[in-house]
């Protein structure tokens, strides 16, 4: 007597399941290039303003010569242009990114404002038990701003905001993990 020998699966199933394997692979690949397309085109649109932005603050305010651009998002967005103009005073022109016409240019030059070392003392003196985390220029309604990010003694994630003009406190938000 012969004896059958019995299959542990179908060779359908085998069949479909190679199939179902390289249709996963091809989507799993195509997810990732998808995501890596997304990725770079976000990073292009953030930067697209920016020599545009270098252009207008060459134009609309004192600085002849720009350091570094960096974007602010508030309210609206800003572009942030940092430089140095004929006599060398450092300074930051924010420029509005957007269509609208209502916004215009706003300056600041270090002579005109509390400088960064200055507002970082001011800062450390009303927040010893705090872990610094960096300083930015922002801006809000038009006022030029300090904004400073620090982890406070309760471990909130602060943002901290002052005024360029002269050090005071202008709004602050504290964050619960």
């Amino acid at each position: 007597m012969r004896m059958m020998r019995i299959r542990p699966y179908l060779p359908s199933i085998e069949h479909k399941s190679g199939k179902v394997f390289i249709i996963a692979i091809i989507a799993i690949v195509l997810m990732f290039g998808y995501l890596g397309y997304l990725y770079y085109s976000v990073q292009n649109d953030k930067t697209d303003t920016y020599t545009t932005s270098k252009q207008v603050a060459q134009k609309e305010t004192p600085l002849t010569s720009v350091n570094s651009v960096s974007r602010y998002h508030g309210m609206h967005q800003y572009d942030i242009v940092a430089g140095v103009d004929d006599n060398g005073v450092k300074g930051f022109a924010f420029i509005p990114v957007t269509d609208e016409k209502e916004e215009s240019v706003t300056y600041v030059a270090n002579t005109d404002m509390v400088v960064e070392e200055e507002m970082l003392n001011i800062w450390e003196d009303q927040c010893a038990n705090c872990t610094f985390i960096e300083i930015t220029p922002a801006i809000h309604q038009g006022v030029p701003l300090w904004e400073i990010t620090y982890r406070d003694e309760n471990n909130r994630y602060v943002f901290d905001y002052y005024k360029m003009e002269n050090g005071k406190r202008f709004e602050v938000f504290r964050l619960q993990q």
